[in-house]
C-alpha cells in the first residue's frame, strides 16, 4: 500500500497525465448517464404504474358494478374505485394516486388515473413533481343473447343411469 502512495506522490503532472484526464471524463459522463438513466426509469415506473392501475381499477369496478341487465351501477363502482385507489395509496409510499370514473354510456365505463411521484433530481428538470395519466374503458357486453345456457353436466348429475356426450368435459 505504500508503494503505491508512494507512486502517486511521484506522478509527473508535466507529462503523461492524459490517462489521468480521460479516466476522469469518463467517471463524469458515468455519472451523468447515471443520472439520466434515474430519472428515465423513474418516468417509466409512473407510467408503468398509471397503466396497470386504470387497467385494474376499471375490470374490478366494472365487474363489481355490473347488473343482470348489462348496465353498470353507478354507485357500486365508485365505491370500488375508491377503495381501490386509497388502497393503492396505501401501500406504496412512492407515488400517489387519483382516480376518477366516468361513465359516457350506460353500458360502458371509464377509469382515469393520474399517478404522481417525486424527481430523483428536481433540480434537473424545473419542477419537483411528475405526473402520468392513463385511462382505461371496459364496455359491458350481452355476449348470450338473452339466452340461459345450462351447462351439460348438471343434466347428467341428476340421472345416475345415463352417460355424458363424448365430446363433455365433464367426463372421469
Amino acid at each position: 500500500m505504500k508503494t503505491m502512495i508512494g507512486r502517486f506522490k511521484e506522478i509527473s503532472w508535466r507529462r503523461g497525465n492524459g490517462a489521468c484526464y480521460a479516466c476522469l471524463i469518463i467517471s463524469l459522463l458515468a455519472g451523468i448517464m447515471l443520472v439520466l438513466h434515474m430519472e428515465c426509469s423513474n418516468i417509466m415506473y409512473a407510467s408503468a404504474v398509471a397503466s396497470t392501475r386504470s387497467d385494474m381499477i376499471a375490470d374490478s369496478a366494472a365487474l363489481y358494478a355490473q347488473s343482470y341487465d348489462y348496465k353498470y351501477n353507478k354507485a357500486q363502482a365508485e365505491t370500488m374505485a375508491t377503495f381501490l385507489t386509497a388502497y393503492n395509496n396505501g401501500t406504496s409510499g412512492r407515488y400517489e394516486l387519483t382516480s376518477s370514473i366516468l361513465f359516457p354510456d350506460d353500458d360502458l365505463l371509464t377509469v382515469k388515473c393520474d399517478v404522481q411521484t417525486f424527481f430523483y433530481f428536481p433540480g434537473l428538470a424545473g419542477h419537483e413533481t411528475l405526473t402520468v395519466s392513463d385511462e382505461a374503458s371496459v364496455r359491458s357486453v350481452d355476449i348470450w343473447g338473452d339466452i340461459f345456457v345450462v351447462p351439460d353436466s348438471v343434466g347428467h348429475a341428476s340421472s345416475p343411469g345415463t352417460t355424458p356426450p363424448v365430446g363433455d368435459l365433464s367426463v372421469p
